[in-house]
Parts: C-alpha cells; structure tokens; sequence
C-alpha cells in the first residue's frame, strides 16, 4: 500500500459487527478522515457503525452500553421495552448506575444513581436491563399517578407479574422509595372503582 493512500472501509470487517469508537478504528488502520464517508454512520461523539447495520434500537442500546461503566442496567421505559412491553423506549434511554459507580452525563441517556444488587439485574436480548420486579416498581414510582398505574397495570395484564406478588414486595419493602406509590397502584388495579382522590392518598 502507498504511503498516505487511505485504507478502504471494505477491508477492515472487524469494524462491521457493531459500534466502534475512534480508537478502535485506529487499531485496524483507519483514520478519522476515513470515517467521514457514507459507508460509516456517527452514532455519538467518537463513536460509529458500519451503515450496512440495521439503524434500529438495538443499535443504539448495543452503543449506551459501550459507553456506560459495565455494572449498568437498562431500567424504567427501556427496561419495560427490553421485557417485552408496548411502551417508548427512547425519551431518552434510561439506565441505572450503582450510586458508588463513578459516571459522568452521557448524551441521550437518563441516568439514574441508586441501589443496584446483581439481583436486581437480569440479561434480555444480550443487554443487562433490572429485573421484572425491579422494573415494574421503578414505573410504579412514578410521579405522576395515572402514569403508574397504566404501567403496572400493563405489566399485570402481559403476565410479567401478578397482584399477589406486588403486594407481597409492598409488605415486605415498607419504607422503601416509591413503595407507596407501589401500594396506590396496586389498590387501584384490584378496585378499579375506586376514585383517584382515594388513591392518591397513598401518595
């Protein structure tokens, strides 16, 4: 190869198989000139993909993950996407850190600092995302209560969880951050008859 003659996007396929940063492109020869070029796509600051990719969510999750330290969580609205629920995912993505992970903001991510035990954590789809119950009790913390209620109430009705499970955890995590809002939620499903100014009580 000549000296200076830019390295064809074709002959690195390593780069192909999903998000790469600058630094692995230099790895494999290639220069930031050369990213700039329609057969790469910018996904964030200093971070691309091969265009041949489908340009879908899962890429975009594949690249949050690479971007946050690796004890993350997909959790909230991406976590209920991830398990299967008709809910928007990206507005923007949510992910959980452990509080004593050091972290900074990322673009296009909510990130939320709290408590996060590995078993809280389950694998869906090749992506680390909270666990059922973890999840289902994020949206149920919610502030606004129709939102909560809607979501758990989802959750229910696609056979994620059942009542009698959710009102066991709020038995057992009295005191917990946004256990009652768990508790009105839960109140609200089984008596649906009941008023919202009842329900809010609970708040």
């Amino acid at each position: 190869m000549l000296e200076g003659m830019a390295v064809k996007p074709s002959s690195r396929p390593a780069l192909r198989g999903g998000p790469f940063t600058v630094a692995d492109a230099r790895r494999v020869g290639l220069r930031w000139d050369d990213l700039q070029t329609r057969i790469w796509t910018r996904l964030s600051r200093g971070q691309y993909a091969w265009t041949g990719l489908p340009q879908d969510a899962l890429l975009q999750l594949r690249a949050i993950a690479q971007r946050v330290p690796a004890s993350y969580a997909f959790s909230g609205s991406t976590a209920a996407w991830l398990l299967g629920l008709e809910v928007a995912w990206c507005d923007p993505i949510e992910v959980t850190i452990g509080r004593e992970v050091p972290v900074r903001a990322r673009a296009g991510v909510r990130l939320r600092r709290a408590e996060l035990r590995e078993s809280d954590v389950i694998v869906r789809r090749g992506f680390r995302t909270t666990s059922t119950m973890r999840t289902v009790c994020d949206l149920a913390s919610r502030r606004d209560p129709v939102e909560s209620v809607v979501a758990v109430d989802m959750a229910v009705r696609a056979g994620l969880v059942n009542l009698s499970n959710l009102a066991g955890h709020v038995q057992t995590h009295a005191g917990a951050k946004g256990i009652k809002r768990l508790r009105r939620a839960v109140v609200q499903i089984r008596d649906p008859s009941r008023r919202w100014r009842r329900a809010c009580e609970w708040s």
